[in-house]
C-alpha cells in the first residue's frame, strides 16, 4: 500500500527518527535509516549518481547543503511529501554522522537530532 498524505508519513518518520535517534544504553551504536532500493514504491527514484553527489555534498558542506539538497530532490520529484524528501536526506545523512570517529555515541545522537529538526522545518516551508 503507498501512503502519499504528510499526515500519515510524518507520525512514522517521527517514530523512525525516534528510534535512531533513541538510545537504550549509552554505548549502543548509532543506527542508521535504510535506504530504500530504487525499485520500490517507498524509494525516490535517484540514480546512483545523484545519490553519492549528494552524500559527497553532505560530507563537504553538511548542513549548508540540504537547502540545495533539496531544492534539487522537489524539482526532480514535485510530488514527494516533506516525510519522503525528510527520509530521503536523512537516510544520507546519517552514515555521515555514524562513521565520523571524532565524535561520542551521544555526539552523534546530538548532531543527528539537531540536523533533523532543521531539516523538518526547511522542508516543511
Amino acid at each position: 500500500m503507498h501512503f502519499r498524505s504528510d499526515c500519515v508519513l510524518l507520525p512514522w518518520l517521527a517514530l523512525a527518527t525516534a528510534l535512531v535517534l533513541g538510545h537504550a544504553t549509552p554505548a549502543a551504536a548509532l543506527e542508521c535509516p535504510v535506504y530504500h532500493p530504487s525499485d520500490t514504491d517507498a524509494a525516490m527514484k535517484e540514480t546512483r549518481a545523484q545519490t553519492e553527489s549528494f552524500s559527497a555534498m553532505l560530507a563537504a558542506r553538511g548542513d549548508r547543503a540540504t537547502h540545495s539538497i533539496v531544492k534539487s530532490v522537489r524539482m526532480a520529484h514535485p510530488n514527494a511529501s516533506a516525510a519522503e524528501i525528510t527520509n530521503f536526506v536523512l537516510t544520507l545523512y546519517c552514515p555521515l554522522v555514524r562513521h565520523n570517529a571524532a565524535l561520542s555515541e551521544d555526539q552523534k545522537r546530538a548532531r543527528l537530532k539537531a540536523f533533523s529538526a532543521e531539516l523538518m522545518e526547511q522542508v516543511s516551508r
